[in-house]
């Protein structure tokens, strides 16, 4: 990749931070989604935003095209508010406009159509994924093994140490509780101490024999080749929770050596960028070289712990776990659905009639055959039935006065001029029949001889 241009001024006048020319920034480029991700669960130290905004504010076009490299989605085009360089989020200032911003953006979108996946940087991004990455502006563990040779000085001195092992253990908890400096100063020393007594083992040349019964398995001042104290073992230390053990190995077994950065402080000022495991996280695992002939020598599986008082759980720091950059999202192509059938249009009437007469034909008269016409005459006799019956409904609710034709009008027409009983209309006289009272009648004498002659004559 070319180099980087020169700053330029921020709108508010003060100078861009820049990073550091000599971080690897496609190594940053390539775990940019990662970080995204990890300022989107408030994860992101402090101390590492304003080098990120300031990267993405500088090198928008050169992200998007490294990306398109990689064949991977950009992650510019949805960044959070924090790291929006366009705008002011608490006390990070804006570096440049919005109009600057998105130009880059389009630009390197317009530059990204012409390029292919680069198979040759997939792989080196892919090789590079689990070493260490640094954020922008902070040195590297070499540069700083380089700067600093000086070797790392414990926090306690092993005679304090070994005085708080020989307290009853209430008291040593009832101390440590008591004033937490004291207890974190006296996990880092006894992180050390094991860590020393790992490396004088590894540079023992030959095989010590076993002590006698009863004597002090601790080694004295004289017997360190430096003339420094001597180390803390296993035995004389207590098992500390949420600090790494170190389990009895052979005197012959080689451990393996520390990692490089073993000599920086213990707790890390600015943690590292997700992409791999810090080297002070990763722990030393007892993988014991081939044995030498020497005393009757306990199995590397099962390494035996002393039986000393344990000191109160301290909080372990998580260590971060190794964040890859996720793979670009993979669309499913759907087939795309069969269009519906349109509905089928609307019967007309006369083939919906004929269609029904057959229906009743096949019903009620299984095996007759329908004349030619008599389907016809069936709808004409309907349409002069239905006309007949709504212009008479009509006009009686016309007669009632009423403003809209009602069943009961309907239902009258039909009981009167065709005797068709309507159902929900057959309980109600449609008429009054007037009737005379018994005992308004008047009954009429009637001379049967007088009768009798008038037919005679």
């Amino acid at each position: 990749m070319s180099q980087p241009p020169s700053a330029r001024p921020s709108p508010t006048g003060s100078p861009a931070v820049r990073p550091t020319p000599n971080i690897n920034l496609e190594n940053i480029y390539s775990n940019l989604a990662a970080l995204i991700q990890r300022v989107r669960n408030n994860q992101l130290p402090q101390n590492q935003v304003s080098p990120l905004r300031s990267l993405i504010s500088s090198y928008a076009k050169d992200i998007i095209i490294f990306h398109a490299r990689l064949g991977r989605p950009s992650p510019l085009l949805n960044l959070p508010e924090l790291l929006n360089p366009t705008i002011k989020v608490g006390n990070y200032e804006p570096l440049t406009t919005e109009a600057t911003f998105l130009g880059s953006i389009q630009q390197g979108m317009q530059a990204a159509r012409s390029i292919k996946p680069d198979q040759a940087l997939i792989a080196s991004v892919a090789a590079r994924q689990r070493q260490p990455v640094r954020p922008p502006g902070t040195s590297s563990p070499a540069t700083s093994a380089r700067a600093s040779p000086q070797p790392q000085q414990p926090a306690m001195s092993l005679a304090e140490v070994k005085e708080l092992v020989g307290l009853p253990t209430e008291e040593r908890n009832r101390r440590l509780d008591a004033d937490p400096a004291m207890k974190a100063r006296f996990v880092s020393a006894y992180q050390f101490y094991q860590r020393r007594t790992a490396q004088q083992k590894q540079a023992t040349p030959g095989v010590r024999p076993p002590a006698p019964a009863g004597t002090s398995t601790t080694p004295s001042s004289a017997d360190t080749p430096s003339g420094s104290p001597a180390p803390l073992t296993a035995a004389a230390m207590p098992n500390i929770p949420g600090t790494p053990a170190t389990p009895t190995l052979p005197a012959a077994a080689a451990a393996r050596p520390p990692p490089a950065s073993s000599a920086a402080p213990a707790v890390p000022s600015v943690p590292t960028i997700p992409g791999s495991i810090p080297p002070h996280a990763k722990p030393v695992s007892p993988n014991p070289a081939p044995a030498v002939a020497s005393a009757k020598l306990t199995p590397p599986s099962q390494p035996t712990r002393p039986a000393t008082p344990a000191l109160p759980s301290q909080p372990q720091q998580p260590v971060p776990q190794p964040v890859q950059a996720p793979p670009p999202p993979v669309v499913q192509q759907r087939p795309p659905s069969p269009p519906r059938p349109p509905p089928p249009p609307p019967e007309p009437e006369p083939v919906r009639r004929r269609r029904k007469v057959r229906e009743y034909l096949s019903e009620f008269g299984p095996g007759l055959q329908v004349e030619l016409g008599v389907d016809d005459v069936f709808g004409e006799v309907l349409d002069m039935f239905i006309e007949s019956a709504a212009r008479d409904a009509i006009r009686l609710a016309a007669h009632r006065s009423s403003l809209r034709v009602e069943p009961k009008d309907v239902a009258l027409i039909l009981n009167k001029q065709h005797g068709i009983a309507v159902p929900g209309f057959a309980q109600q006289v449609p008429e009054r029949v007037h009737v005379q009272e018994d005992s308004n009648k008047r009954a009429r004498l009637v001379a049967p001889r007088a009768a009798r002659r008038r037919d005679d004559e």
